[in-house]
């Protein structure tokens, strides 16, 4: 990806004649993209969710529908498969709700958190420079014009953009 930081044109590659990606890489990059950030965002629900007690709330609530399975399943027999299957369940909530109690796991999720939130603003930052490159492709990574303009005037600045004219 050369071109997106404004070094030499690549020899070889899938590029045009003037240096840019071709509309196939522009359509992968926005893929690539947009597949990372999506995944990076649901992560970081997944965590605010066990921060904020949403997850333990659901927990303790698989863990009660769990027991309650069991017991019934335990009057009838035959049902020694399923009620093994349920318990190796119950065991993942219980380690989970375990795993949740300690305080370093709330550290460890708040600095996931920000970590996965910096990480999400990075890869939208070079959005702009793709959408450059790349006029023809359809961007959904949606930025507001002012997290746009600055981050074209921090790209000037750092000269990996060509002022506008």
């Amino acid at each position: 990806m050369s071109w997106l930081f404004g070094e030499k044109k690549q020899e070889k590659g899938p590029t045009t004649a003037e240096g840019f990606p071709s509309q196939d890489m522009c359509r992968i990059y926005r893929d690539s993209i947009e597949f990372v950030i999506s995944n990076l965002k649901f992560a970081l629900v997944h965590h605010n969710a066990r921060v904020d007690g949403t997850m333990v709330k659901g927990w303790v609530q698989e863990k009660a529908i769990l027991e309650d399975q069991i017991n019934i399943l335990k009057k009838y027999p035959g049902n020694e498969r399923k009620i093994k299957t349920l318990q190796k369940d119950l065991e993942d909530v219980d380690r989970n709700l375990t795993v949740n109690e300690r305080p370093e796991e709330a550290t460890r999720l708040n600095k996931m958190c920000e970590m996965h939130t910096n990480f999400v603003r990075t890869i939208e930052s070079t959005v702009p420079l793709l959408r450059a490159k790349c006029p023809k492709s359809d961007w959904t990574v949606k930025l507001d014009d002012d997290e746009i303009q600055l981050i074209k005037e921090q790209q000037i600045l750092e000269g990996n953009m060509p002022p506008r004219k």
